[in-house]
């Protein structure tokens, strides 16, 4: 046996390697190689030293141990010198069968090729210079090829042609013109000999996806899914020329965008008609329309403040000149009191009732004032509260009017109490109204709450005039009635007397199990939609605890009023944006309307009243304001 035949050929069952299959030589870590059937046969060792996640292989030739990987035999490196050298000795014995077998065929052809050549030399014409690009002659290198025969695969100039294909085989050869030829099919990369006429179609071989008709029958790619190679060409040609379409008509489309948006942005920095200008225009006519109320608004905020101080300092000087005509005539009866003690004893008593009369009427005088001594307090201070859109106001207290609406059972009534008196009340159903008053700093919140019943949801109507602020309370806890208070909330929404009133829509009950979230409450009211052009906020609460009710109130008395830094700095009251009660000079007309609503509070409660008294069967007389229930 020769060293070549030993060099490919494995040392445990001497069998000649293979490029593929149980005869590939896989490299050990001491460098033999041996084919992947035999060390498939040797034992593995779990637990040695040098193993791996895989165990460990001892080399039959000097036992050193070789890690395995995961995968195995199958994860070994391959011996690709021996492959090259494998390919190698295929192509050369591939070459000396073809040089023994043709070279008598060869020889013949050469010498009728040349006979032919010879005597057809003199009648050819000379060859033309070949202009580029140019193929060359394959028989002849100086020649350009002008031919092409689909047969032979050969490149010919029509001379060769004609020598080569003179035979009356070769003449059936089909020649087409040079241009015109096929494109040379690629060679198999595990057998060259062999051409890469199949594309694999499994997503695993994507990197190596041509193959011959070997190695789909015999090879790597057995079982795999295949197309032919020119099939495949065309198909990804087709789907290349679609893509090019929808690439050419998505860049026609940006080119169009494009083309609007320069046209939009001239449009826009257009110097005088353009859409910038027009809008800074706009803005400036606002702001100058803006200054002139708010002047207008500082112009009047003085007057009233002006009128203030003046009608102080008037009220300030009249008592003090009447405490200086009180003062007059006491120190007058002093010096008459003062000077009669040291007048003579006859004259003294001459004088004495004189003397008992101003003692007397400076005694009745001291009593009179006493109380008024005692409950003076002077203050200076002017206080100033000024609302969301600017306007003065002057007082101690602004009112304030909000009505509690909902269904019967929400809690109104509760929610209610628990603000005037901080306790929870369980309630039974209103038949009617309750009225009640609560501070909160600045503000002078009155509430009207209403039966929620639906007997007394027509009545609603009569609680909307001079209504600032509607309170809408649901129970969280009766998720069978939701429909019906977004029904009601929608009709209260559409009312024209409360679209300028803000809505504090209050979600009950939190604190009980099952309550509805007010993030579920605002996905299923569409509250954001519902509630877009006026002022809204949706507050979770519990009458029982309490819980929420301080964060309601404080977000109804930020609806009115804003906050002034120059009052929080010399002021001593509080710092919210709280509101002082409006008094003759004050310049807001909510103000104005929320004292028109207390000027008129016993006629209008009357009305409703009797409103209320009419619905009621049998016409008798109205029962007292209960308390609603269910809290």
């Amino acid at each position: 046996m020769s060293e070549s035949s030993m060099a490919v050929e494995c040392r445990l069952c001497n069998e000649g390697f293979d490029m593929q299959g149980d005869l590939l030589p896989r490299l050990l870590a001491c460098g033999h190689s041996v084919c992947h059937r035999c060390l498939r046969q040797l034992p593995v060792l779990q637990h040695h030293d040098g193993g791996g996640p895989g165990g460990c292989l001892l080399c039959p030739f000097d036992r050193q141990p070789t890690p395995l990987p995961e995968a195995g035999v199958w994860g070994l490196k391959k011996n690709f010198a021996l492959l090259e050298q494998l390919e190698r000795l295929a192509v050369s014995s591939d070459s000396a069968v073809g040089a023994s077998g043709g070279g008598d065929a060869n020889s013949a052809s050469a010498a009728s090729g040349s006979g032919a050549s010879s005597s057809t030399a003199a009648a050819s014409p000379p060859p033309q210079p070949p202009s580029p690009p140019s193929v060359p002659c394959d028989e002849n290198d100086s020649h350009t090829a002008e031919l092409h025969c689909l047969v032979c695969s050969s490149n010919l100039c029509p001379d060769c042609a004609r020598t080569t294909h003179s035979s009356r085989t070769l003449s059936q050869h089909s020649l087409v013109p040079v241009g015109q030829r096929p494109a040379r099919i690629p060679r198999c990369r595990y057998h060259p000999m062999h051409a890469a006429e199949l594309v694999c179609l499994e997503e695993a071989c994507w990197r190596n996806s041509l193959m011959c008709y070997i190695c789909k029958d015999y090879g790597r790619h057995v079982g795999h899914r295949h197309a032919l190679l020119e099939s495949e060409l065309e198909s990804v040609r087709s789907g290349l020329s679609a893509s090019l379409s929808s690439v050419r008509a998505f860049a026609a489309d940006l080119n169009e965008a494009a083309r609007r948006l320069r046209a939009c942005a001239e449009e826009i920095d257009r110097s005088e008609t353009g859409t910038r200008a027009v809008a800074e225009r706009q803005v400036e006519e606002y702001f100058e329309v803006l200054a002139k109320r708010v002047q207008q608004q500082r112009q009047a905020a003085r007057t009233a403040l002006q009128a203030h101080v003046q009608q102080r300092l008037s009220c300030v000087n009249t008592q003090l000149e009447q405490l200086a005509d009180l003062l007059n005539g006491v120190t007058s009866a002093t010096e008459q009191l003062s000077g009669a003690l040291a007048l003579p004893d006859l004259e003294l008593l001459a004088a004495k009732p004189e003397l008992a009369a101003a003692a007397l009427t400076v005694a009745k005088q001291q009593a009179d004032c006493a109380d008024t001594l005692a409950r003076l307090a002077p203050d200076a201070s002017v206080p100033l509260t000024f609302t969301r859109d600017h306007r003065l106001h002057i007082g101690p207290k602004l009112e304030m009017r909000a009505v509690l609406l909902g269904l019967d059972g929400a809690g109104k009534t509760s929610i209610l109490f628990r603000l005037k008196q901080n306790e929870f009340v369980s309630a039974v159903p209103t038949i009617g109204f309750n009225v009640e008053t609560i501070e909160c700093d600045n503000v002078k919140l009155t509430y009207w709450d209403v039966g929620g019943s639906p007997k007394l949801r027509p009545l609603w109507r009569h609680y909307y005039l001079n209504t600032q602020c509607l309170v809408f309370v649901i129970d969280s806890c009766d998720s069978a009635r939701l429909e019906e208070a977004f029904n009601e909330l929608t009709k209260l929404l559409q009312e024209p007397e409360l679209k300028e009133a803000s809505f504090l829509i209050l979600a009950n009950k939190q604190s009980s199990p099952g309550a509805i979230t007010i993030e579920t409450l605002m996905e299923r009211f569409q509250l954001v939609k519902l509630c877009s052009t006026r002022s809204w906020h949706i507050q979770s609460c519990d009458a029982m605890t309490g819980q929420g009710l301080p964060e309601a109130v404080d977000w109804l008395s930020h609806q009115l009023v804003a906050a002034c830094p120059a009052a929080e700095e010399t002021a001593d009251y509080s710092s919210h944006d709280g509101a002082v009660a409006p008094s003759a000079d004050v310049v807001d007309s909510a103000a104005d309307r929320a004292a028109e609503a207390s000027a008129d509070g016993q006629q209008q409660q009357q009305q409703q009243e009797d409103a209320i008294d009419s619905s009621n069967n049998g016409g008798g007389p109205l029962a007292s304001p209960g308390l609603e229930s269910d809290a």
